[in-house]
């Protein structure tokens, strides 16, 4: 019998991360995990429970330890209270990672961000307001009105200009964007071409935080490879984050739950092969196997999602790629999509060919559920947090029948995207859904 790991789930203020209290009382704990994405933990508390008054959407967080070590931490974000004649009054709990706030922020652009960055700067703005318009004015009065109005506010304009170069002249935010009033344009037309991926995150990020601050600032940042990259104002920046990473060839990141720090990574994963990321090389000590350490293994191959040509429409271009080896041996499999927010013709062309290579072939996905931690039996059951972690390289074999064969003669690498973990009232540790895909 395996022991059980020691998780201990606190509620804590937003601002801080003070605790508030520990949620001992809570049930059904559940955390789902994914790559570069802000997962959620889900639990729910009696509604008799006094901890249930300190819960509050946005205003307070959760931070998940395994171990004694802080796992994963986010917002509130949503409160269902259910009240009925039964025992079973409950208040239901969903938070959020803390990457979800940047799906809440957009880009600004022109004056308006330059007299963000001027107030984040401590400067005062100078305003200048026109006389008030006396009740029913003559058509002259109105007209002298109006020109005084947009004199004064071109006057408003030229100070919050002057003043934001100065912002920039001292360094108090250095652009690396060509700036204008609808887009920012981050690259260079000549060399060396492009800026680093890891910077245009950096600027997002760090633009965001002038505004309003998140809580989450820059922590590792490794130099990634370069491009050319326009965004459109009002863009979502969580989504452009997003964008990055599912570009050929860049970052990984995670959020630390204790320091919020955003950290990318752009290591080798796997030796002998041009993945980088998030993640290393487990070796074939840790293993899924089937029948085994796990209670089912799923394979999925889906052949309607096959695309060896493909087409990516963009604002103003279109990006292309083409598989001719999978052509010759599947056929001809074409798609079109649309990407109406992007004017770079680069990203146009990586989405293109990431696309391309992940779907030439029947998109295979391979998913294991393992046994329960504390009941493992005689079954070495790869951990969570210990043996893997999201993005990590594992090894799998699986037998049964003649067609389900997995790691044979040699385990199968995959790399894990994300898995569900469910922590029992006695808990037990429950891993499911750990999503694969296979890596070379």
């Amino acid at each position: 019998m395996t022991e059980s790991p020691v998780w201990k789930w606190f509620l804590c203020k937003t601002s801080n991360l003070a605790q508030i209290v520990e949620l001992n009382s809570a049930h059904s704990r559940n955390l789902q995990l994914m790559l570069n994405q802000p997962g959620t933990a889900t639990f729910w508390l009696h509604l008799e429970d006094e901890k249930t008054k300190y819960v509050e959407e946005h205003k307070t967080c959760i931070v998940c330890y395994r171990n004694g070590k802080a796992v994963w931490s986010g917002p509130v974000y949503k409160c269902v209270e259910n009240a009925d004649n039964t025992s079973n009054a409950t208040l239901n709990v969903t938070a959020m990672g803390w990457f979800e706030l940047f799906n809440k922020r957009i880009v600004h652009t022109g004056i308006e961000w330059e007299e963000m960055a001027v107030k984040y700067s401590g400067r005062t703005i100078i305003r200048y307001n026109p006389k008030e318009l006396k009740p029913s004015p003559t058509k002259e009065e109105r007209e002298a009105w109006e020109k005084e109005r947009e004199e004064l506010l071109a006057k408003e304009i030229e100070g919050i200009e002057k003043q934001y170069g100065e912002v920039k002249s001292a360094k108090e935010y250095n652009p690396i964007a060509t700036e204008s009033a609808l887009q920012l344009y981050y690259g260079r037309l000549e060399e060396p071409f492009g800026i680093p991926r890891n910077e245009i995150a950096v600027d997002l990020i760090n633009r965001a935080n002038i505004d309003v601050p998140t809580g989450v600032t820059i922590g590792l940042n490794p130099e990634c490879s370069s491009l050319n990259y326009t965004v459109p104002q009002f863009h979502p920046v969580g989504e452009l984050l997003t964008q990055l990473t599912s570009i050929e060839n860049s970052f990984d990141f995670n959020i630390d739950p204790l320091t919020r720090k955003f950290n990318m990574y752009f290591n080798r994963i796997k030796e002998n092969s041009e993945m980088k990321g998030l993640g290393q090389d487990r070796g074939q000590g840790v293993r899924f196997t089937y029948p085994g350490n796990c209670i089912s293994a799923n394979r999925s191959a889906d052949g309607t999602r096959t695309q060896n040509r493909t087409e990516v429409q963009g604002q103003y271009g279109v990006g292309k790629a083409e598989d001719i080896s999978s052509v010759n041996e599947e056929g001809l499999f074409e798609k079109s999509e649309s990407l109406t927010d992007v004017v770079n013709i680069d990203i146009l062309i990586a989405y293109a060919a990431i696309q391309t290579e992940t779907l030439k072939r029947p998109f295979k996905v391979l998913t294991f559920n393992p046994r329960a931690v504390s009941n493992s039996e005689s079954y070495s059951v790869p951990r969570p947090f210990e043996d893997y972690e999201i993005g990590d390289i594992v090894y799998s074999t699986i037998s049964k029948g003649p067609r389900f064969q997995v790691g044979y003669p040699t385990p199968q690498p995959v790399r894990i995207f994300g898995f569900n973990l469910a922590i029992d009232d006695n808990g037990t540790e429950h891993v499911t859904g750990i999503q694969t895909v296979y890596s070379s």
